[in-house]
């Protein structure tokens, strides 16, 4: 039901921030059973990655993105939504309908305005998250890089 919900009230483009003045479009997908959200814009660049949850298991989300970012990631560089039945034109009788943490390239304490910085990108062939220079116009994970 969260999927749904998600698609159809919650899957608008955005803005990409820091790197291009494109939109960045909404890719949903499912880690360990939880609906995770990735905003990238046409060259792959992610702006933001969201985790879609009744109940939200901040840990699990802070150890994800450790691993797809190589980096730390604290508490503070997690932002927290609630979303409401009234916001989400939902006509049920609970008060929350889901909650939102999400996380911005933008938020990291260690950014860095150097063009070359490692940044988190999306393949845009397979949709792999992967490191690569900001400034770099490869849109390829390795993988699909050796394959093309």
């Amino acid at each position: 039901m969260i999927k749904q919900i998600v698609q159809s009230a919650l899957s608008g483009e955005s803005k990409c921030f820091s790197h291009c003045d494109k939109h960045a479009k909404l890719y949903l997908s499912e880690h360990e059973g939880k609906l995770l959200g990735v905003y990238a814009c046409p060259s792959g660049y992610v702006s933001r990655i969201v985790l879609y949850e009744r109940t939200l298991e901040l840990e699990w989300f802070k150890r994800f993105l450790e691993s797809v970012t190589k980096s730390e990631v604290k508490d503070a560089d997690i932002r927290i939504a609630t979303r409401h039945p009234w916001e989400l034109a939902l006509d049920v009788e609970e008060k929350v309908v889901l909650k939102e943490a999400y996380w911005t390239q933008n938020y990291r304490r260690t950014k860095s305005e150097d063009p070359n910085r490692i940044a988190l990108f999306r393949c845009t062939t397979c949709g792999k998250l992967f490191l690569q220079s900001l400034s770099s116009s490869n849109t390829l994970c390795e993988t699909c890089s050796k394959r093309a």
